[in-house]
């Protein structure tokens, strides 16, 4: 008899973890086709904030390259991560700790990779995601340079 219900708890585990999977991939691939949009863009880093969420933040960026003037497609529960308008954009994401101002950086939307790289020697990548976390698009709204 305790077999039998552990069998069955077993199954009903398995259904959950299963649904909660699928709930997730379909939340990113749609993510993802969104991303999918031809933003590329380059640029220095001249400055930074980083929240007290798993390093989330803002890279705020002097633009010197892009193929786009403006592109600002937010709403008050989903944050793209990145806002560009004229020659400055903001990257909003994951910081590593070895962001420094002056550093350069490479945006392609499409490829959904963040570069960053201190005269043309590369330092690292960063994966490019929509945000929904409540406490990042705070976070964004209280310091971003776009109103």
């Amino acid at each position: 008899m305790k077999i039998r219900s552990i069998g069955i708890l077993l199954f009903i585990l398995s259904i959950i973890v299963y649904t909660w999977y699928t709930l997730s991939s379909e939340k990113y691939t749609k993510g993802d086709l969104l991303l999918t949009n031809h933003v590329r863009f380059s640029g220095r880093i001249i400055a930074y904030d980083k929240s007290t969420n798993h390093a989330y933040g803002i890279i705020k960026i002097k633009v010197t390259e892009t193929n786009t003037k403006a592109f600002v497609d937010s709403t008050s529960s989903r944050l793209f991560p990145y806002k560009i308008k004229g020659g400055y954009a903001e990257f909003y994401g994951y910081i590593p700790v070895s962001v420094k101002v002056g550093h350069l950086i490479l945006l392609d939307s499409d490829k959904r990779k963040l570069e960053i790289s201190d005269n043309n020697n590369f330092i690292i990548g960063s994966d490019v995601r929509i945000s929904s976390d409540k406490d990042n698009l705070a976070f964004v709204k209280l310091h971003t340079m776009f109103r």
